[in-house]
């Protein structure tokens, strides 16, 4: 998957269908040997802050360009948003013409190219920011913590059950040891599933027998981890932050992996079956896991010993940049 190619295109087009970015997704896919699917693509540029997608009108489109600090990063700030061509051509000649600036391009095997900028005063990024046309947001994590949906708020009850029959199933199976989809024959039993219809796919969540609504995926593994008590969610420490460990097949919802992307400006690299989130506050992680109705694993150091608590929402004490 050429992953820059796909950001400048969606940055250029703007705006447009499911259908349209699920073909652009598989076709930069099938370049290049890719496996993974269009959902899985689209999920992660909206995870990573360059789109923003309704999955009920079936739409998507590229999110404005941002600048933003990373909390307690050394002078370090990310691009985030959308990456038109004459964008990324802008940001670095404007950065070159400042003397208090680096800009770094960093690879990254299932991302686009993180994009760093260095300085020595974040009012130095808000006048690049400002030459550039993009927004400056001083510490963009803490925003979003602030704006973090219950899990449940856009869940729309259907009480008569998903009107789709006779197509493939998959339930979501959250008291596995490695929580993920397995087959199903039936959605007669509470539980969370997949429904194959037609040329897309749709996830429905369904509390108690005869109830269902619709969601997105990654929110519907989530409540359906909160209907079975299970928790997922560990943070260890580091010499600045810490690390959010987070199950592959239980990928965050957008705003949350978004929230903790913003903290170091890197995707989440995968680590043993699972997706870890560098220099993550523990105020941060705290406000993902009350917001995902979860009981976080809090690990005193890398192998010291751990304990378990509800997180709870630290309105007042997110981060602030040191």
């Amino acid at each position: 998957m050429n992953w820059n190619l796909l950001l400048e295109w969606v940055s250029e087009c703007g705006a447009g269908t499911w259908a349209q970015l699920r073909e652009g997704c598989e076709w930069l896919g099938s370049q290049g040997g890719w496996e993974r699917s269009a959902w899985w693509a689209a999920h992660r540029l909206a995870s990573l802050g360059y789109l923003e997608i309704d999955w009920a009108a079936q739409r998507w489109s590229a999110t404005p360009p941002v600048l933003t600090m990373l909390p307690r990063g050394g002078g370090f700030a990310i691009a985030a948003g959308g990456r038109t061509r004459t964008f990324r051509t802008r940001l670095s000649e404007a950065a070159a013409e400042r003397s208090g600036l680096w800009l770094t391009a960093v690879q990254q095997p299932d991302a686009p190219d993180a994009l760093f900028v260095q300085c020595e005063d974040d009012r130095e990024v808000a006048a690049l920011a400002q030459d550039v046309g993009a927004v400056f947001d001083v510490l963009a994590s803490d925003h979003l913590c602030r704006l973090l949906p219950r899990l449940d708020a856009e869940v729309s009850p259907y009480p008569d059950g998903p009107p789709w029959r006779g197509f493939e199933v998959r339930r979501f199976d959250a008291q596995a040891e490695r929580p993920g989809w397995v087959p199903a024959d039936r959605l007669g039993v509470p539980g969370l599933y997949r429904v194959e219809v037609f040329w897309r796919e749709e996830t429905w969540w369904s509390p108690s027998a005869g109830q269902f609504g619709r969601v997105d995926r990654a929110q519907g593994i989530y409540l359906e981890l909160r209907r079975c008590n299970r928790a997922v969610l560990d943070w260890e420490p580091d010499t600045r932050n810490g690390t959010l460990i987070v199950p592959s097949l239980a990928p965050l919802p957008v705003l949350h992996g978004r929230a903790a992307y913003l903290c170091c400006g890197l995707a989440p690299a995968p680590v043993n079956g699972a997706l870890r989130y560098n220099n993550v506050p523990a105020t941060v992680a705290s406000a993902i896991a009350s917001s995902l109705g979860q009981r976080i694993t809090f690990r005193a150091d890398a192998g010291g010993p751990t304990r378990s608590c509800q997180a709870p929402h630290p309105e007042a004490t997110l981060p602030r940049r040191q």
